[in-house]
C-alpha cells in the first residue's frame, strides 16, 4: 500500500529524460522530496494538487486526473544555484490492486504539455491584444450562421458602437433594417451573392441607425469561411468598423475644398463637377439648361475705399440675395473675386425663362447694402449662355456668358 511519503518504486526512462534525473535520483525516495514545493513561488500549487489527487485515488480506489497542472521542476545549476523550471503536465493517478483487492500502489503517469500550455497562453495573449487593437480601431468582429441568419458577435462592441444593448439585434434582417435608405440598394443582393458563391466577400460603407436615432458611418465587410458540398456558404465572418468621425471629417474636408470659404457657396471646382453632370443629362434627355455669369459693377471702389472687411460682407450678402432669387434645384456659386455663376438645370421660354431670373437678380442686387452704417450700391452685369446649344462644357459656357454680358437696367434689356 502507498506510504504517506509516497515513495517512488520505479520510473521509466522517458520520464527521467524529461526531468534530467537518473534512476538513482528518484527510486526509493519520496515523491515530494524529489519534487518539492518552490517556497518562493506563490503560484506553485501543483505539488499540493498532486498530493490531493493521490490521496483521493487511495481513498476512493478510482483513477484521478490532473489536466495541464503546473509542476515546476527543481534543478541545480552548474554554479550550484537552485532554480525551479516551470513545466506543465497532464497526470493520472491509477490505483493498482492485488487479486484479493488490496491496494498495492499508485500508477502515476504523466504527459508533458508545457509547449501546448505556452502556445495557448500566447494565443490568448495575442487574442487579447487583437481584441484591444480592434476596440481601439472601432472594429467589431461577428460570425453569421447562414441557415439561421443569426449574427454572433465576438464582443459587445458590435452593439455598443451604435448604443444598443448586447443581444438587442440578432438576425441579419434586423441589422439590414438599420441601414439608411440611401445606402440600402444592393445590400441584400451583395450578401446573397456571397452566400451563393458568386463572390467570396463584400465591402460596403453604410450608415446605420443608432439607438438614439442618429446615423453612424460603418464599414461593413464579410467573407465566407465555410461552404457546403454545393458551394453554398454556411458561415460568414465579418467586421463592422466605426469610421463615423473619419467619414465626417472627410466630408468636411471635401465641403471645404468645394466651397468658397467666404460665402459658403460652391466654388469653381464644385460648379464644374455639378455642371458637367447637368450638361450630360441635358444631352441625353434632349432638354435645355442655362448658365448665368454675373459680374458686380462698382464693387472694386467699395473694396478700395472701405477695405476688405466691408467688401467681404458685401460679397456675403450678394451670395444670400442670389440664393433668394433662385429655386432649390438651381446652383449659385462664386468663381472668384466679384464673379458669380448661377446654373439653371431646367429652363424654357414659357414657365422659367432665364431672363426672368436675370431680372430678379438685377432687382435684388441693385437694392442698397446697409453695412456698418454705410449705404452701398452695386449693379450686376449678366451674361447668359444655354446648354447644350451654346457649349457642352462648363469652361466654354462661362466664356460664352462673359462675351454676352449686357448691362441690364430693365427686363427688356435682354
Amino acid at each position: 500500500m502507498p506510504t504517506a511519503e509516497v515513495t517512488i518504486l520505479d520510473v521509466n526512462d522517458s520520464f527521467l529524460r524529461r526531468v534530467s534525473l537518473t534512476r538513482e535520483d528518484m527510486v526509493g525516495k519520496g515523491l515530494f522530496e524529489v519534487f518539492p514545493d518552490n517556497p518562493a513561488d506563490a503560484e506553485d500549487t501543483g505539488i499540493e494538487a498532486l498530493r490531493q489527487s493521490i490521496a483521493k485515488a487511495v481513498s476512493t480506489g478510482e483513477v484521478q486526473h490532473l489536466a495541464a497542472q503546473r509542476f515546476p521542476i527543481k534543478k541545480t545549476m552548474p554554479n550550484g544555484k537552485v532554480i525551479f523550471e516551470e513545466r506543465f503536465w497532464n497526470a493520472s493517478n491509477t490505483p493498482v490492486f492485488s487479486p484479493d483487492g488490496e491496494l498495492l500502489c499508485i500508477h502515476h503517469t504523466t504527459i508533458e504539455v508545457t509547449n501546448e500550455v505556452r502556445a495557448v497562453a500566447a494565443l490568448q495573449k495575442s487574442e487579447k491584444r487583437l481584441t484591444l487593437a480592434l476596440k481601439a480601431a472601432g472594429t467589431a468582429v461577428w460570425d453569421m450562421d447562414t441557415a439561421t441568419q443569426e449574427i454572433i458577435p465576438a464582443s459587445d462592441l458590435v452593439f455598443s458602437m451604435l448604443g444598443y444593448e448586447p443581444g438587442e439585434i440578432i438576425t441579419s434582417s434586423e441589422w439590414i433594417s438599420l441601414i439608411h435608405e440611401e445606402d440600402l440598394p444592393g445590400v441584400r443582393e451583395m450578401i446573397d451573392d456571397v452566400i451563393a458563391g458568386r463572390r467570396e466577400s463584400y465591402w460596403r460603407e453604410l450608415r446605420l441607425r443608432a439607438k438614439d436615432g442618429s446615423w453612424r458611418w460603418i464599414l461593413s465587410q464579410a467573407t465566407s469561411v465555410e461552404r457546403d458540398a454545393h458551394g453554398r456558404a454556411t458561415r460568414l465572418v465579418g467586421m463592422h468598423t466605426d469610421f463615423n468621425e473619419r467619414k465626417l471629417a472627410e466630408q468636411r474636408v471635401r465641403e471645404a475644398a468645394l466651397h468658397d470659404p467666404l460665402t459658403g457657396l460652391p466654388n469653381r471646382a464644385l460648379l464644374f463637377e455639378y455642371g458637367s453632370h447637368l450638361i450630360a443629362a441635358a444631352s441625353r434627355n434632349h432638354s435645355r439648361g442655362a448658365l448665368m455669369f454675373i459680374d458686380l459693377d462698382r464693387f472694386k471702389p467699395i473694396n478700395d475705399i472701405y477695405g476688405h472687411e466691408i467688401g467681404d460682407r458685401v460679397l456675403q450678402e450678394v451670395g444670400r440675395r442670389l440664393i433668394g432669387c433662385t429655386r432649390q434645384e438651381d446652383v449659385v456659386g462664386r468663381i472668384g473675386g466679384d464673379e458669380f455663376v448661377i446654373v439653371l438645370p431646367h429652363v424654357d421660354a414659357g414657365r422659367y425663362p432665364a431672363a426672368i431670373v436675370a431680372q430678379h437678380v438685377i432687382e435684388n442686387i441693385s437694392q442698397p447694402f446697409l453695412i456698418s452704417n454705410l449705404e452701398l450700391s452695386l449693379s450686376p452685369s449678366i451674361g447668359i449662355s444655354y446648354y447644350p446649344e451654346h457649349a457642352t462644357d462648363m469652361s466654354s459656357l462661362i466664356h460664352t456668358g462673359i462675351r454676352s454680358i449686357v448691362h441690364m437696367l430693365t427686363s427688356s434689356s435682354i
